[in-house]
């Protein structure tokens, strides 16, 4: 609530209204994230791991099942996402190129919303095109290239017409008379 009268004059009161921030998106139960052990863990010089998600524990954070090797698997718990203030590792982290489940679900409405605007702007092409005639069958192009051909051929027979009529005869011109 920047630029709020009541930030200025009571910051006290105008940090109790302020609105919780936004929590962090979650993976859903069944999604492969990368988990980071701790500090001196690991097995054959690697620290990082895949890992499923079991559930969501308390405070934002993940229960996991860290694939390590082939049979070796091991249950963490209270995993937080990785961020400032924890590079000693327990941490998780989206894999690379991979966006959270929860965007993705966003996009369908978002481009639903962008068809229907797309839809809406073509339909109003359509009657400033046509006004308030139906669509053709074909199209608006191929209609405008026959009228050419049709108004030359017409042109074309205006002109046989006048060269077989042969020249036409000179008039005088009238003097006025005063």
């Amino acid at each position: 609530m920047s630029g709020h009268l009541l930030a200025t004059t009571n910051p006290e009161a105008a940090a109790e209204i302020q609105p919780d921030a936004p929590r962090p998106r979650l993976p859903g139960v069944g999604q492969t994230v990368v988990y980071h052990m701790r500090r001196g863990h690991g097995r054959n010089g690697r620290t990082s791991f895949p890992a499923l998600v079991q559930g969501h524990g308390e405070r934002d954070t993940l229960m996991l099942t860290v694939i390590i090797d082939a049979g070796d698997m091991v249950d963490e718990q209270f995993v937080e996402q990785i961020g400032l203030g924890k590079d000693d590792g327990h941490c998780w982290e989206w894999p690379e190129g991979v966006r959270p489940l929860a965007e993705r679900l966003d996009e369908p409405a978002g481009l639903r919303s962008k068809v229907n605007e797309i839809e809406s702007q073509i339909s109003e092409l359509y009657t400033c095109v046509l006004g308030d005639f139906d669509i053709p069958k074909i199209s608006l192009i191929s209609i405008l290239q026959d009228f050419e051909n049709r108004l030359r051929a017409i042109k074309q027979e205006n002109n046989d017409l006048r060269v077989a009529a042969g020249p036409a005869p000179k008039t005088k011109a009238k003097s006025k008379k005063k």
